[in-house]
C-alpha cells in the first residue's frame, strides 16, 4: 500500500517509522508540506520519491493509494476534503476536525464519494482493545457502571518532544487557539473514546471544568453520564503528570488498563480472581492502525468498524460541549 502524507510534523515521523513494521506491505511514496525544503527532507528520510509544497498536487499523484493527514488540527478537515474529492482514501489525525459540524461534513463527503475516511484513533486499533471488547460483550464484569480515565503525556519518557516542551512554551501548537490547541482536543479524546467503547457513542449529560490560559485549556476534567446511568470521569492536561491507568468498573468486576493510551496489557479482576493478558503492539502502536486501514482500503470499505463515523461525530460533539462549557469553543465553530 502506497501512502501519501500531508503535514510532516512529529506525528507524521512517528507514523512513518511505524509503517516500516509492516515491511513490504507499506511504503511512503509522496509527502507534502508548506515548504518544499521540509518536504524533501522528510522524503529523503523515509524513502518517498515525491515531495510537494502543495497538498493538492499530492492527492493528484496517481501512485498514492491512501492519504495520511497530520497537519495542525485546524487544517484536518480541508486536507481530508482534498483527498476525498480526488478519490483518495484518507486517515486523518485525531481530532478529525475541531468541531462536530466539520467532522460531519467530511464523513458525509466520504459516504457520497464511496471512499474511506477514518479518524486516526489508533488506540482503538490496538490488539489489547480486542480483548477489552470481548470481556465487555461476554459480560465478564457484569453491567459496566463507571470508567475513570485521565491522560497527560508529559510523564512518558518517549513522549514526542512537542509534549515534553509544553510547560511554558508559548510557541507550542498546543497553546495556539487558532490551531485547535488545548488538552481536550489533543489528549482528552483518548479518555472520551474509551468511555464511548464501554457505554456507547452519545452521553445524555456532560459537566466540565477547565483551567484556561490564553484561550486554550491547560487542563480539563469532565463527567459524562450515558443512557442507563453509566458514568465516565475523564480528563487531560498538557503540562502536569497524571496516572494514565484507566479502569472500567462493573457490577461484578473491573477491567484495568495500565497506560490505556498505548496499552499492551489488560487485567480482568473478579473478586480474588485475576486474569491478565499481554498483547504487544508493533512499533509504538501506530502499525496496528496502519494495517487496519490498509485492509479497509483493499476491501473497498468506506468506514472502519473500530473507529466508526458515528463514533467520530459523537466524540466531536462531546468535545464541543466540553469546550463550550469551559469557554474555549470559538463562536464561528458552534
Amino acid at each position: 500500500m502506497r501512502w501519501g502524507f500531508i503535514g510532516l510534523g512529529e506525528m507524521a515521523e512517528t507514523f512513518a517509522t511505524d509503517l516500516r513494521a509492516l515491511g513490504d506491505d507499506a511504503e511512503v511514496v509522496a509527502v507534502a508540506s508548506s515548504t518544499l525544503s521540509r518536504a524533501r527532507a522528510f522524503a529523503d528520510a523515509f524513502g518517498a520519491t515525491a515531495a510537494y509544497d502543495d497538498p493538492a498536487a499530492l492527492v493528484r499523484d496517481e501512485r498514492v493509494d491512501v492519504v495520511y493527514v497530520a497537519t495542525t488540527h485546524d487544517r484536518h478537515a480541508a486536507s481530508a476534503r482534498l483527498a476525498l474529492e480526488a478519490g483518495r482514501p484518507v486517515l486523518v489525525e485525531k481530532p478529525l476536525a475541531p468541531a462536530a459540524a466539520e467532522v460531519e461534513e467530511v464523513l458525509a463527503l466520504a459516504r457520497q464519494r464511496g471512499v474511506l475516511a477514518m479518524e486516526a484513533m489508533w488506540t482503538l486499533c490496538l490488539p489489547v482493545y480486542a480483548q477489552v471488547r470481548a470481556w465487555l460483550s461476554e459480560g465478564a464484569i457484569g453491567e459496566p457502571r463507571q470508567v475513570v480515565a485521565l491522560f497527560d503525556p508529559a510523564q512518558l519518557a518517549d513522549a514526542p518532544a512537542g509534549f515534553r516542551s509544553v510547560p511554558g512554551d508559548s510557541a507550542s501548537r498546543l497553546r495556539d487557539p487558532a490551531s485547535g490547541g488545548g488538552a481536550i482536543l489533543d489528549v482528552g479524546v483518548y479518555p472520551v473514546a474509551l468511555a464511548q467503547l464501554v457505554f456507547g457513542d452519545e452521553p445524555e449529560a456532560i459537566a466540565a471544568l477547565g483551567h484556561v490560559v490564553g484561550g486554550v485549556d491547560e487542563g480539563v476534567g469532565a463527567v459524562l453520564r450515558f443512557p442507563g446511568g453509566g458514568l465516565a470521569l475523564i480528563g487531560g492536561a498538557i503540562e502536569v503528570e497524571t496516572d494514565y491507568t484507566a479502569t472500567i468498573d462493573g457490577s461484578e468486576g473491573r477491567i484495568v488498563l495500565p497506560g490505556f493510551w498505548r496499552a499492551t496489557t489488560a487485567r480482568l479482576e473478579r473478586g480474588d480472581a485475576v486474569e491478565e493478558v499481554e498483547l504487544p503492539c508493533r512499533g509504538r502502536g501506530w502499525a496496528s492502525q496502519a494495517q487496519h486501514v490498509q485492509e479497509l482500503v483493499a476491501a473497498g470499505a468506506v468506514e472502519s468498524p473500530l473507529v466508526t463515523h458515528a463514533g467520530s461525530v459523537a466524540r466531536a460533539r462531546i468535545c464541543d460541549a466540553i469546550r463550550r462549557e469551559i469557554g474555549t469553543m470559538s463562536a464561528e465553530r458552534t
